[in-house]
């Protein structure tokens, strides 16, 4: 099958690595999201290139295009005025085209339902990032919670880095690189600050460079991964890429893991109060925090892999095609 990747935001260059036989187009006008990303920076950061040419994309060339945007945007065109590039540009090439199969990867801090904030948009599967279990989404929508933007793409880099520091060298603290305040995307979640005050003698805060940033989280025995605007946050894909334990305030995000497969219930929490007595369980019994980060690396190196994600999207793409 030939395969397009549209992601005009540059936001999940790691998709490229998940199917490697695709072809990676973006657009230049890259708005809020233009991360300087000219062709030498990104080849030098990715291994491979973009290609500008959308004019490219159709369905004589593709039997499958994929596109990944915050989609929910595309209301909102005259707030930005790339989104009305973008959006008048897609929107031209679907009407000139009929794909196989059109993918729309919903890389969107709202847990909204995308088949319903975008009815003109026809799409065979969504691979929604922020799939909340309190939803009740058109069949057509699937959870997708392996992307999110940032200046290296987070999927990226869990696929091809793993920082690591033998267990004996770990320090005894727990991690936290974020800021106090944030919006929240769950009116039900406990606000951060109220986590960060009560837990205050016992975070370690840093704010400096991601290379250090990442460093010191490998040295780290916990870091706390605290929820924001929308699920998952980039505080997950780097905890996945340094291998320390990931301490996660509960959310309503499904992952779509096997039947028995999750995150263990020992490193989530809903209050500060119940992280506290968590983590201290954690620190003093060696075994309960090796059997917790083992489950993490088990979760890791199953589901974050070029393989298995691969698999997911095709049986998804597959699936659809066999009953419409």
């Amino acid at each position: 099958m030939r395969i397009a990747i549209l992601d005009p935001c540059i936001q999940a260059p790691g998709l490229k690595l998940v199917i490697p036989e695709s072809d990676y187009y973006i657009i230049s006008n890259n708005g809020k999201y233009n991360l300087d990303k000219t062709p030498d920076i990104f080849m030098n950061q990715y291994g491979f290139s973009y290609n500008e040419n959308i004019i490219d994309i159709d369905s004589l060339s593709y039997d499958i295009l994929i596109i990944v945007y915050c989609i929910r945007d595309f209301n909102y065109i005259d707030k930005w005025d790339y989104i009305k590039v973008h959006k008048d540009a897609i929107l031209d090439i679907l009407s000139k085209n009929n794909f196989k199969s059109l993918v729309i990867v919903d890389n969107d801090d709202y847990n909204n339902d995308p088949t319903l904030e975008c009815p003109y948009i026809n799409a065979n599967i969504w691979l929604k990032r922020y799939y909340s279990s309190k939803i009740s989404y058109n069949e057509k929508v699937k959870p997708f919670p392996f992307v999110i933007f940032g200046y290296i793409c987070p999927l990226w880099k869990v696929l091809n880095l793993e920082y690591d520091v033998p267990m004996e060298n770990k320090l005894d603290r727990i991690l936290w690189g974020g800021c106090k305040s944030g919006k929240q995307g769950d009116k039900d979640y406990l606000a951060r600050y109220h986590i960060i005050d009560y837990l205050a003698n016992n975070l370690t805060i840093i704010s400096t460079s991601n290379d250090i940033y990442m460093n010191e989280l490998s040295k780290s025995k916990f870091c706390l991964d605290l929820n924001g605007l929308g699920d998952p946050n980039i505080r997950t894909f780097e905890v996945l890429s340094s291998n320390s334990l990931l301490i996660q305030q509960h959310k309503y995000l499904v992952w779509p893991f096997d039947d028995g497969d999750s995150f263990s219930e020992e490193t989530i929490f809903k209050t500060a109060e119940e992280c506290l007595v968590k983590i201290n369980a954690l620190r003093t019994n060696k075994e309960l925090y090796n059997k917790c980060l083992d489950n993490q690396m088990y979760i890791k190196r199953k589901y974050f892999t070029k393989q298995w994600l691969y698999s997911y999207i095709m049986s998804n793409i597959l699936s659809n095609n066999t009953t419409t």
